[in-house]
């Protein structure tokens, strides 16, 4: 199997001071990955020298890191996740959420060999769920495609960022006028420009579930009806 670099973009915030620790879970996942070739691609709108020192001790040179302090208190994800994925070189692209992280070693190797060997170009891959602190694993969540009008309707069949794997070249970027469906709107432009994706049912990455996600401080009611309104006229279902 070829080996392409693989590039792990991380949008990460202070999270009410739990950044460091959620951070370092991520980082100890990713740097046990059996495979080789990965750029880990960090913007952190709360950088600082002492943290990117930091980073490095816990990857101890096992890959290249590009760390970018990226100061917004705008609270919309989409402006820091579009900063890594504009440093990203690898030719896979891999968002993962800076509370989320791999639940084993071959998670990267498995998802890089089924895109290397077929004509897929983008795949999501099985989750499981826990809390701040991790005390459960639950809620086992298989991906599935349906169809594009489901995802303009805001019905995530799909998951987030964090399970999905896609070529670089599909040039996705998220849409910094759609907050709560912002992970719908991604898997429409990777359907449009790619098809459907490939599955991989067995679990990849841990959704961690808890008080200082984004999502919690949003008014997920009004912000869900007013993305489907901007989504509805962005891809022509009225």
């Amino acid at each position: 199997m070829s080996q392409p670099l693989v590039s792990i973009c991380v949008p990460t915030y202070h999270a009410n001071g739990n950044q460091e620790r959620i951070l370092s879970r991520l980082i100890i996942s990713l740097a046990e990955q059996v495979y080789p070739n990965i750029e880990l691609v960090i913007s952190d709108q709360d950088g600082t020298p002492k943290k990117e020192r930091s980073i490095l001790k816990f990857l101890d040179g096992k890959m290249t890191l590009k760390y970018l302090t990226f100061p917004d208190d705008s609270g919309i994800s989409a402006h820091n996740t579009n900063n890594a994925l504009a440093h990203a070189t690898g030719k896979y692209v891999q968002i993962l959420n800076h509370d989320d992280f791999f639940y084993h070693e071959n998670a990267l190797r498995d998802a890089i060999s089924l895109l290397e060997s077929s004509d897929k170009r983008w795949l999501a891959t099985g989750c499981l769920h826990t809390d701040d602190y991790e005390t459960y694993l639950d809620r086992y969540h298989i991906p599935e495609w349906n169809n594009e009008k489901d995802m303009v309707e805001c019905m995530n069949t799909i998951g987030c960022p964090s399970v999905v794997v896609f070529e670089r070249s599909l040039e996705l970027k998220c849409s910094e006028d759609i907050v709560y469906a912002m992970d719908c709107d991604l898997w429409i432009q990777a359907f449009r420009a790619a098809g459907e994706p490939a599955i991989i049912p067995d679990v990849s990455v841990v959704i961690r579930m808890w008080k200082d996600q984004l999502t919690n401080n949003m008014n997920v009611p009004q912000q869900q009806e007013q993305n489907k309104i901007t989504m509805r006229k962005k891809y022509g279902h009225f």
